[in-house]
């Protein structure tokens, strides 16, 4: 045991699996896998407001090179108006100080949890236009230290949904007006919709570079799918009824790299509100059907 019960936080292995990152409300401390060389404290910041008793806890997110951190901070005032600005910060690893790379004016309770990409190249964010009350929302692209930030798109509740893992493409949601629907964005293109009423589509989750598995509402049933970015075939697995139908695709916590290079599936698992689906060992058992499909079949699928 590394730390006594409520003592730890969150916790981030790095990519290399020696070092973790320790989430707290107000602060953030680092300390080897093994439980030694705890630094404490390496960023503090005041508590964010959340109006419940529910604290906020930052996700940092990791270099590839697992030297050093990256993490959006919101402001402790998260109703003011104007808002207070979301401080993004850069935490090295050998001990110098952290320093604040800029800041955005991300919206208050849409923490930016996902802001950085995941090659940590860019940020991404929604932000708040005009009278609070028409609810209009920008989402911004900018470069790591909040400078550059272009409009990407704008929209009624419009909603940051996160990154695909390759950096370049990413998905948001656009919740009233003419243009609701979610959308597939991408770097330097304009964004492509995937359903044009938002909650027809569930648990949208980046698989690997090149594909993403979604529920996709059919009458009662939700159908468990594959698909890529820009694809026309959203190849169907398997189906899942009832209305708190949910999955959730799980990598091994482990130190090396979540995907081999051999294009196959990973050992992964589809976590469902009624059982556990995995590949492992290149087979994937189905949610509810108990049904197996190798891994090649499952990536052809994804990729036709």
């Amino acid at each position: 045991m590394l730390f006594e019960p409520e003592q730890g936080g969150f916790f981030y292995y790095s990519p290399n699996g020696k070092q973790i990152a320790l989430s707290n409300p107000q602060s953030i401390s680092l300390v080897n896998a093994d439980g030694s060389n705890l630094r404490r404290d390496v960023l503090t910041f005041p508590l964010v407001g959340t109006f419940s008793e529910y604290q906020y806890h930052p996700v940092p997110v990791w270099a590839a090179d697992s030297g050093s951190l990256r993490v959006a901070i919101p402001p402790a005032e998260t109703m003011n108006d104007p808002l207070p600005p979301t401080g993004l910060w850069r935490i090295p690893t050998d001990g110098t100080p952290a320093v604040l790379l800029g800041n955005i004016q991300a919206m208050p309770f849409a923490w930016p949890d996902n802001a950085f990409a995941p090659d940590l190249q860019h940020v991404l964010y929604a932000m708040m236009v005009g009278e609070r009350t028409a609810n209009i929302n920008e989402l911004r692209l900018a470069n790591p230290d909040s400078s550059g930030a272009l409009v990407y798109d704008s929209g009624e509740s419009l909603n940051f949904n996160g990154w695909a893992p390759d950096s370049q493409h990413f998905m948001y949601t656009i919740y009233g007006g003419p243009r609701m629907g979610i959308y597939l964005g991408s770097i330097g293109q304009p964004a492509a919709i995937m359903a044009s009423e938002p909650s027809s589509l569930r648990n949208i989750t980046w698989v690997d570079n090149q594909r993403f598995a979604y529920f996709g509402q059919n009458g009662s049933s939700w159908e468990l799918r594959i698909s890529h970015p820009g694809g026309t075939n959203h190849a169907f697995i398997d189906t899942l009824s009832g209305d708190y139908a949910k999955w959730m695709f799980k990598t091994p916590e482990k130190p090396d790299p979540w995907y081999n290079l051999s294009g196959r599936f990973p050992d992964s698992c589809f976590e469902t509100t009624r059982r556990h689906s995995c590949l492992n060992g290149g087979v994937f058992f189905s949610a509810q059907k108990k049904s197996r499909y190798t891994s090649k079949q499952v990536y052809e699928r994804g990729t036709k």
